[in-house]
């Protein structure tokens, strides 16, 4: 199959973004994706954070593809299972199929991931096809395909052997390396009550109708706690996806600015997410770290916070816009401010003293249907 001929058709279904991470059996779609003008390639640094990003695009409604070799599969269980199963999110997976049984033999990382992927694709409940070796049944898999996202809310994967797609080579030039970075702000010594930070947050982001979506744990039930409002996400499970999962809704929805909320513990989960949020670099996004050292919602253990330089990291990564607030009227006086690009602003908070937070009453899948309705201007 012709890789420009299978880009088409996936543009012609609605796909209008790609993320993923480099395969051997994917490479002539993944060069074909980045020489297109129409379908934006968003390269991840690893599988859970290519589902994650092709999640937030398509709760910005834009339909996503997330590609990745079979071997990192087990990167991508976490927000398969508890961010696009709960909040009923679709989004087409296109994983290889490496030591596929009875085929040639592959390299032994492959071998036990080939034997058990579709046992461990159905254990995720996660509907699969081959991918079509005839390019005329390609229109007929894809449409099967989006019929069942539509029809369950849930991924539907894709099984592609050796040799599916033609050769095709890379036309853009590799981005040349810049290493000019920011020199980063100091961390403050001054902590602040999360609770008041939430709040003001909220506020302004309420006034200003800005998307604000809360990682997981405390800091997603503080939110709730503080005021549930249509243009908030409280994220359960899939920890450190948050930064990914707000770039593909920054990226669906350029007429909307989108505040992510991160915790220490979950930034430090997957800390490479940066990279991919930096290169993007979308000028709508503010991505917000409060740190309070702990691990808060599962007892205050200690995080790995206190050897890491948030700040520095960000910077190092590529963020042109890095800056800490020291006081909620400076957290304030940041957010009301027009970045005019991709910033992070970094906040140290007290653990809590109030733990008794409640859980949210409507549904992650209520949150997410209410969301889309709302990044569009629907009635909610």
């Amino acid at each position: 199959m012709n890789a420009d001929v299978l880009l088409d058709a996936l543009r012609n279904h609605g796909f209008g973004l790609i993320s993923g991470v480099p395969c051997s059996y994917l490479t002539p779609l993944i060069n074909a994706t980045i020489d297109s003008p129409t379908t934006r390639y968003i390269n991840a640094a690893n599988e859970g954070e290519a589902v994650a990003i092709c999640s937030g695009a398509e709760l910005g409604g834009v339909r996503s593809v997330a590609m990745f070799q079979n071997s990192g599969l087990g990167n991508a269980v976490s927000p398969l299972t508890s961010l696009n199963a709960i909040f009923r999110i679709p989004v087409l997976l296109i994983t290889t199929w490496r030591g596929q049984p009875g085929k040639k033999q592959d390299e032994p990382q492959h071998s036990l991931v080939g034997r058990v992927m579709p046992k461990l694709v159905d254990t995720m409940e996660i509907p699969y096809a081959m991918f079509p070796a005839d390019q005329a049944e390609l229109d007929h898999v894809l449409a099967r395909a989006i019929k069942s996202m539509d029809a369950t809310g849930l991924p539907f994967a894709l099984f592609m052997e050796d040799g599916t797609i033609d050769k095709r080579e890379l036309q853009t030039k590799p981005p040349t390396r810049d290493l000019k970075r920011l020199a980063p702000p100091e961390i403050p010594t001054s902590t602040l009550d999360v609770d008041e930070c939430l709040a003001s947050i909220a506020t302004i982001a309420s006034q200003a109708e800005a998307a604000v979506l809360a990682t997981t744990g405390f800091t997603g039930r503080a939110l709730y706690n503080v005021g549930d409002r249509a243009n908030q996400l409280y994220m359960v499970g899939s920890m450190g996806c948050i930064s990914s999962l707000a770039l593909g809704v920054a990226l669906a929805c350029p007429q909307r600015h989108v505040i992510a909320i991160d915790g220490d513990g979950a930034f430090l989960m997957r800390m490479s997410a940066l990279c991919a949020v930096a290169d993007a670099a979308p000028r709508n996004l503010t991505h917000i770290v409060l740190d309070n050292g702990v691990h808060d919602s599962t007892g205050a253990q200690a995080t790995l916070a206190h050897r890491v330089d948030i700040p520095a990291v960000a910077a190092a990564c590529g963020y042109p816009n890095v800056e800490v607030a020291d006081t909620v009227k400076s957290l304030e006086i940041l957010l009301r401010s027009d970045a005019q690009s991709l910033r992070l602003i970094y906040v140290r908070t007290r653990p809590r003293e109030n733990r008794d937070l409640p859980r949210p009453s409507i549904t992650p899948e209520q949150v997410a249907h209410r969301l889309r309705k709302w990044l569009h201007g629907e009635s909610v």
